[in-house]
């Protein structure tokens, strides 16, 4: 399986796709920016809604210990002395270290929808698109949820080629650990059509030569990338 490590919007993303075998099977992360204006209904031919477990408190059972409060590692979970705490959803890694430490069983862990997957048939090409549908503004909790995003794609599905947007360093880490062939496109301004200034980074010189090539002709490109 090979990596791609992007970062430039729709542009870098197109730019990707275009470069890729109509044989390889795609797994897009993230993938809003190719979903809007480029995919059509009958493009799409099944969808998957995925679930995160996210940790709840149940005040029946709590007896304002506080040791919830102690051993989040994010501050996550708030709470006066000797009154019952409250977690800051929005704020939660889902590490669940709370849910494992609770002795009275006061924390309980809720399915929520995190995000959909998505199957569509483009130009003779598979994807497998990821759209979070939570937890999106932080992008440390973002990171975790298209982890586990991708750690269910790569569990069902085979998949030839992984693109994930540059969002957190956590989660570069994780997709470089998957497989040796990563690669790297950036490009700059990051959301403009009006391309300068464009760095494509690649272990392969002759890639590195065609993109700058490309990106000579703005309109010319723009028109390659067409879906």
């Amino acid at each position: 399986m090979k990596a791609i490590l992007y970062h430039g919007g729709p542009l870098a993303l197109l730019y990707i796709i275009s470069r890729l075998s109509p044989k390889e099977r795609l797994a897009l992360i993230d993938g809003d920016n190719l979903l809007e204006g480029h995919i059509e209904e009958k493009q799409i031919y099944k969808r998957e809604d995925g679930t995160i477990k996210v940790p709840s408190i149940d005040y029946r059972k709590c007896d304002a210990c506080g040791l919830c409060i102690s051993v989040c590692p994010i501050d996550a979970i708030v709470g006066l002395p000797n009154a019952k705490p409250t977690i800051l959803i929005d704020r939660c890694v889902l590490c669940h270290k709370c849910f494992r430490a609770c002795s009275r069983k006061a924390i309980i862990l809720k399915e929520k929808k995190a995000y959909v997957v998505i199957h569509a048939l483009i130009k003779e090409k598979k994807f497998i698109i990821i759209r979070p549908v939570h937890y999106d503004n932080d992008p440390i909790v973002k990171s975790i949820v298209l982890r586990q995003a991708i750690e269910r794609i790569l569990e069902r599905y085979e998949v030839d080629v992984l693109v994930v947007p540059i969002v957190e360093h956590s989660l570069m880490e994780y997709v470089k650990k998957l497989t040796k062939d990563v690669q790297y496109v950036v490009l700059s301004p990051l959301s403009s059509i009006v391309v300068e200034n464009a760095i494509y980074i690649s272990k392969n010189i002759a890639q590195y030569k065609e993109v700058l090539k490309a990106l000579s002709n703005v309109k010319e490109l723009l028109k390659r990338l067409a879906l």
